[in-house]
């Protein structure tokens, strides 16, 4: 298992710049990366990086699941000339484990519907969508979240 960025890099902890059929991480234990702590991006594919793999890493946690150790940006950004690329999985070990990320867990940017979130709840108002689903707590009591949906 490869510890990338727990003292906290200046800048993403992994890049893939104009290059194709990568893997980040994998199915079994062995191969399993913990990104966490990065000044920006957890992973970061840009410049035309297609047809890559992001299976089984911990991003923006430690190994467990139960220490948030967010990246500053997103969890993983994929930019628009990138494509074809696969996040997670339906194997058993393909899932990402995405946690704590300042920006987004994984590049489709939610911050408009975050910062109406932190107004609502700074000002005691009832807010606009229910977040019991994200409450810290969750990870304790068994109950994580899981997406139906591949990216």
């Amino acid at each position: 298992m490869l510890l990338v960025g727990l003292t906290g890099n200046i800048g993403s902890g992994i890049n893939i710049v104009a290059a194709s059929d990568n893997t980040i991480g994998g199915t079994s234990a062995e191969d399993r990366n913990v990104i966490a702590g990065n000044g920006r991006d957890g992973i970061t594919l840009f410049d035309v990086a297609n047809d890559n793999q992001i299976l089984g890493n911990a991003i923006g946690t430690d190994v467990t699941g139960k220490l948030g150790l967010g990246n500053t940006g997103n969890g993983v950004s994929i930019f628009v000339s990138s494509a074809n690329n696969t996040i997670g999985g339906d194997n058993a070990g393909a899932g990402n484990l995405i946690l704590a990320n300042g920006s987004s867990g994984h590049g489709v940017m939610h911050s408009p519907a975050i910062g109406r979130l932190v107004a609502e709840l700074i000002a005691g108002a009832q807010t606009s969508i229910d977040i019991t689903p994200l409450r810290p707590s969750r990870f304790v009591e068994n109950d994580a979240i899981s997406s139906p949906t591949l990216l």
